[in-house]
């Protein structure tokens, strides 16, 4: 009996033990990541757009996980995916949605009539 033969126990525990420690190099979310929404494209018309950037991960979570930590470290509150690459890629769009940004200089109501 082989070693490294699939079916074999040795192969066996080495192949959950490979899997195991690949899956703990995930990047973990810090406590601002965890704090960061992830939004659509309809429902960011009032937020201010702060950067665009690119982050790569082992594999897609760790890529999501990356850009969460990025948009905390940019200081802002939400984020939007652009687009998801073969490689484990994500190129990603850091929003500020805590402020309406939109002003309407024109039009002025008048609350004391």
């Amino acid at each position: 009996m082989s070693f490294t033969k699939p079916g074999s126990t040795f192969y066996l525990t080495a192949t959950l033990l490979m899997s195991a420690l690949l899956g703990g190099c995930t990047t973990q979310l810090t406590e601002k990541g965890q704090q960061i929404n992830l939004v659509t494209a309809s429902s960011v018309n009032a937020c201010y757009l702060v950067e665009t950037f690119t982050v790569q991960g082992w594999s897609a979570d760790d890529a999501l996980n990356t850009a969460f930590n990025k948009a905390a470290e940019l200081g802002v509150d939400s984020m939007g995916v652009k687009s998801v690459s073969e490689g484990d890629e994500i190129t990603a769009l850091a929003f500020d949605c805590r402020i309406d940004r939109t002003e309407n200089t024109n039009h002025v109501i008048d609350l004391n009539p």
